[in-house]
Formats: C-alpha cells, structure tokens, sequence
C-alpha cells in the first residue's frame, strides 16, 4: 500500500511549531482560549456542562426552550460555524465549541459571534453583543 506521507509531513510541520512554541506557552494558549470561550457562553446566560472544564473544548447546555439540534444545524449550515452537537444521552441538550489546535483568539471571536446569531434567530432573549465582549476581555488581559 501507499503510506499516507502528506500525513507524516504534517505530522513534522506540527510537531516542529509545538518545539518552537514549547510546551508550557502551548498549554496557556489554549487555557486562554477555554476562558475566552466560557467567558463568552456565560455572558449569554448559558450554563456550562461541567463544573471543571477542561481546555479542549467547551460543552454548553441548550437553554430551556431551543431546540439543540437546530443550533446546532443553524451555526454550520447558515454561519458556516462549525461546532459540535451533543452525543446520546446529551443529544440536543448540549453542544461544543471546541479550542485546541491551530486556533486564535479571532476564532472564537468568529464561533460565538455565530453563536450570538444563531440564538437570535432561534430568539433567544440576551444581550447582543456580550459574548463577543467578555470574550474579547479575557484575550486583550491575557496578550498583552
């Protein structure tokens, strides 16, 4: 069989930004991109799942009221947002941003701005604009 080397090529490329970033700077990137994240879904009202989140990614309660599947669709479908809808027994009662990898600060700017888009349509009562400022909070103390 053909190995899949453009795999083990970015297999390389990636462990050589890793090396150069190091690890510790690696880990308090994506822990400030989880607290921009949870920053962010809070000031909207919502709940988190867990009561320690880790730094992958963040699982959210679907408020009373919305249908998850339906945000969930609406987010990729019409943002073009790609999160993750909850698995048995969570589906549709959950969803997940996720932030680990190749993500910035814009990136979740960009997630829960179609967040925020995606709970006006489905009407949702929140404040506009909130998520985008807490989150942009937690990123602007975190580099300066």
């Amino acid at each position: 069989y053909t190995p899949a080397v453009s795999l083990i090529i970015q297999q390389k490329k990636s462990l050589d930004i890793i090396k150069a970033l190091g690890l510790e700077k690696l880990f308090n990137h994506h822990r400030i991109l989880g607290d921009a994240t949870r920053a962010g879904v809070r000031a909207l009202g919502l709940e988190l799942l867990s009561k320690s989140p880790g730094n992958i990614l963040t699982a959210v309660k679907v408020p009373a009221g919305i249908d998850g599947v339906k945000l969930v669709k609406t987010m990729q479908g019409k943002y073009m947002a790609y999160i993750a809808g909850g698995q048995d027994p969570y589906k549709g009662k959950i969803f997940r941003i996720a932030h680990l990898g190749y993500m910035g600060g814009f990136d979740i700017i960009t997630a829960l701005t179609a967040l925020e888009m995606t709970l006006s349509d489905l009407e949702f009562d929140f404040k506009k604009g909130s998520a985008i400022g807490a989150a942009e909070s937690v990123l602007k103390e975190n580099w300066k």
